[in-house]
């Protein structure tokens, strides 16, 4: 047994075999061992669970409205840390200014490097404005460790900023030399941080990061309730480029110019958040969420930012039929077709994960065999699980439910509708090796 074994693991990294539409071909012989394949029929229905959104590498601002999944609102919590440099001193604040730039990517044309606003989700027209409000956060955050949700809530203090601001899709002129890129950037209420900030120089509060993230917890930045949903936008921001700044521009109390830089971009606990209005669904979408057909929809609808997922059930009996055989699980392929719309980007790749304990499958340590990647020429994501597969066939491993979303979901408004090859249903097609 031990032998055979062997043999059967060094076929599976030395062999690619491709698929065959006939269940229990044969496609390899050899003296003792054969590989064939079997199609089982999967079922996937729809659920919503808002995704993990605490320090993601990128933060999503905007309102939007989609014709399947409706109108989606993104905004995020940052926490400031103190100035990596400078003490604060007692004094008075001339301005405040905050700058997030957009995802960073630039072409050159004609010698000079433009923008390119690959990062704005929906309208993209010049001139486009989204009604900002930024708040005080009241309740003190998680460590980074922790876990937080989109869908979370938190107790806000002051309005510190109100305002329609327009995207700028080239950079930003700073002065005659200087230019950053294109993103937000706004002025905010010198009396909260004069109070907040500058007032308590020299106490407890500024002494270290540990006792000021207790006392200013965090700024939560909003879309305002007049958002435009139907000419809006969602932006991707990128809190953790080096150009990010929250600086305060004040004098001392001996009339000297001070700048502190409040540190956002490094430290401190980033939260993604969402909401969605489910009286704005499709039809469709609204039944496969209220009345889910729990035997298998033929349409799974995914959407990252906002939690919409699938929960794919593969049927015991189907795995138990070939328990009793001596096999070795070669690949286990979901092949996803893609309902294609040109208003709408496909994400570049899906993955599985186990739903009912929210964490990876064991199988993601030979990704180059997992796929899951968007082929846009054939219009189908297809991903392997043969290890967890075969984890559940030869060592009794639960066959729990899986889970399938949109990789990167915590901040990304990307969604895709997934379905069977036409006239199918959803299957998982099992190649294996078996002795004769």
């Amino acid at each position: 047994m031990k032998n055979i074994k062997i043999i059967l693991y060094i076929l599976l990294i030395i062999s690619c075999s491709k698929f065959s539409n006939d269940v229990g071909k044969n496609i390899v012989k050899d003296d003792d061992l054969l590989t064939s394949e079997k199609n089982i029929d999967i079922s996937i229905y729809n659920k919503i669970v808002a995704p993990a959104s605490n320090n993601t590498d990128k933060n999503a601002l905007g309102c939007y409205k989609d014709p399947i999944f409706g109108d989606v609102k993104a905004s995020f919590i940052m926490q400031p840390m103190l100035p990596s440099s400078g003490t604060i001193e007692k004094g008075k604040v001339d301005s405040v200014e905050l700058y997030i730039p957009l995802i960073p990517r630039t072409k050159k044309e004609k010698d000079v490097n433009r923008y390119i606003t690959d990062s704005i989700y929906g309208s993209k027209s010049i001139g486009s404005t989204i009604s900002i409000e930024i708040f005080e956060v009241l309740d003190k955050l998680k460590e980074k460790t922790e876990k937080y949700v989109t869908s979370d809530k938190f107790k806000l203090g002051e309005k510190i900023f109100s305002g329609k601001y327009r995207i700028d899709y080239d950079s930003i002129k700073i002065s005659d030399d200087k230019k950053i890129a294109p993103g937000i950037k706004i002025k905010l209420d010198t009396i909260f941080f004069k109070e907040k900030l500058l007032d308590k120089a020299g106490e407890d509060e500024l002494k270290n990061n540990a006792n000021f993230i207790n006392y200013f917890k965090g700024l939560y930045v909003n879309i305002g309730d007049d958002c435009d949903y139907v000419n809006g936008f969602i932006a991707i921001l990128d809190l953790l480029n080096s150009d990010v700044y929250l600086k305060i521009y004040a004098k001392n109390d001996k009339d000297k110019s001070r700048t502190y830089e409040l540190d956002i971009n490094k430290n401190g606990t980033r939260i993604n958040k969402s909401e969605y209005d489910a009286n704005t669904f499709s039809s469709e979408l609204k039944r496969n969420i209220d009345n889910p057909n729990l035997k298998g929809e033929n349409k799974i609808f995914l959407q990252g930012i906002t939690g919409f997922m699938g929960v794919i059930e593969i049927p015991d009996d189907e795995l138990n039929s070939i328990k009793s055989r001596d096999i070795l699980i070669n690949e286990a392929n979901i092949r996803f077709y893609v309902e294609e719309d040109d208003k709408f980007r496909v994400p570049n790749k899906i993955s599985i994960y186990n739903y009912e304990k929210d964490r990876d499958i064991d199988n993601y340590d030979y990704d180059d065999l997992i796929g899951g990647k968007y082929d846009d020429d054939k219009k189908y994501y297809e991903i392997n699980i043969g290890k967890h597969i075969n984890n559940i066939i030869n060592k009794d491993s639960t066959n729990f439910k899986l889970g399938v979303r949109v990789d990167a979901g915590g901040y990304m408004p990307y969604r895709a509708i997934l379905k069977p090859n036409e006239g199918e249903v959803f299957k998982l097609v099992l190649n294996y090796t078996f002795k004769k």
